[in-house]
């Protein structure tokens, strides 16, 4: 407790020198310390001041309920994340496009339950990549991603989406909205609301894949409404093994979600959801992402390897385990689209968009 105060201390006490109070090479080490011992309760709570910020949240409502004790009103809590796109390096190249027919930038929030309401924050990066898909003649859409709450009204839903799209230069729009068991049906109405709505636009949607031991829900309606279903495909976790396995993707769960859907949907409306970033964990921490760039610098520390099972490479460096999709692992997957007669796959990548490619 005492060393994280002094810690704190110090890294208070050096940001006032490079604020330019002073000149920490001029100062002996003992000079510092002594300062320290004797104002660290001043810098401590400097330092917790510039990372502490209190907000005053309001009582949740009670639960509203029938005589029956059936749930009419109830809370339901959401988190939203701030991000500043001024903080972006500058000068990164432009990210490379060539041979994609769409690009999808996630830049939109729909929040709200019965009121829906939708936030746009386009950063500095997507505005970017829209202007060179633009300029290269490349479909783009509005990605917008929500909880199963905002499906509650799904004609206002609908109706908040197609103000959107109708006053801006979006081609169409990209729904990763998550149903709940109780709503699941209350997805495809909204789909069908919206494509009445702005029937010349694209409509792409987000859905889960459906699994063994799963129910499965009527992708039937979706398929009727959207252009597009990109099916969300849950990656295998195993670490009771020797090597831990992250597996994205699986090919045999691919090839399962891809049989339940043969005769609810045509192959042509199917698109496969892959990840572009690496998974895996350092020594014993919790399983984390491993951008391409990182993957391709352990690749060169590490020894590298391909699991059949999982059609998936993986590397192991000496207290770093990766899984990620290499060449091979995107051409098993792309050859197994082809045999259900499904062309297009969309591939994810960390600065919020989908770039969704034919097969």
């Amino acid at each position: 407790q005492e060393h994280k105060k002094y810690e704190d201390a110090l890294q208070v006490y050096f940001l006032r020198f490079l604020q330019g109070r002073g000149t920490p090479e001029k100062l002996p080490a003992h000079s510092v310390m002594d300062t320290i011992s004797k104002h660290h309760e001043d810098y401590l709570a400097q330092s917790i001041q510039t990372i502490t910020r209190v907000e005053n949240v309001k009582a949740s409502r009670g639960i509203i309920t029938d005589r029956s004790g059936r749930t009419l009103v109830s809370n339901q809590y959401t988190y939203s994340l701030t991000f500043d796109p001024t903080l972006l390096r500058s000068g990164e190249e432009a990210e490379d496009l060539s041979g994609y027919q769409t690009v999808i930038l996630m830049a939109g929030t729909l929040t709200g339950g019965q009121n829906p309401r939708l936030a746009l924050s386009v950063s500095n990066t997507q505005k970017q990549v829209m202007e060179t898909a633009t300029a290269s003649g490349q479909t783009v859409l509005l990605g917008i991603s929500g909880q199963s709450g905002v499906l509650k009204s799904t004609a206002a839903a609908a109706a908040a989406v197609a103000e959107a799209l109708t006053d801006s230069s979006y081609d169409g729009v990209y729904l990763n909205i998550t149903p709940s068991a109780e709503n699941g049906d209350a997805l495809a109405a909204f789909v069908q609301a919206l494509r009445a709505a702005v029937p010349e636009k694209k409509l792409y949607v987000a859905a889960s894949a459906p699994a063994r031991r799963e129910a499965i829900p009527d992708y039937q309606a979706l398929g009727k409404a959207a252009d597009r279903i990109v099916l969300q495909v849950s990656g295998h976790e195993d670490t009771d093994g020797a090597v831990p396995v992250y597996a994205m993707e699986p090919l045999e769960t691919v090839y399962y979600a891809l049989s339940a859907l043969n005769d609810q949907i045509p192959g042509e409306k199917l698109a496969l959801l892959l990840t572009a970033e690496g998974c895996g964990r350092k020594g014993t921490g919790k399983p984390t992402a491993f951008s391409g760039d990182t993957v391709a610098a352990l690749e060169a520390q590490g020894r590298t390897y391909y699991s059949d099972r999982y059609a998936c490479a993986y590397l192991e460096t000496k207290d770093t385990v990766v899984w990620y999709l290499n060449e091979k692992a995107l051409e098993a997957r792309q050859q197994l689209l082809r045999c259900f007669g499904v062309s297009s796959c969309c591939l994810s990548t960390p600065n919020g968009t989908l770039h969704a490619q034919e097969s």
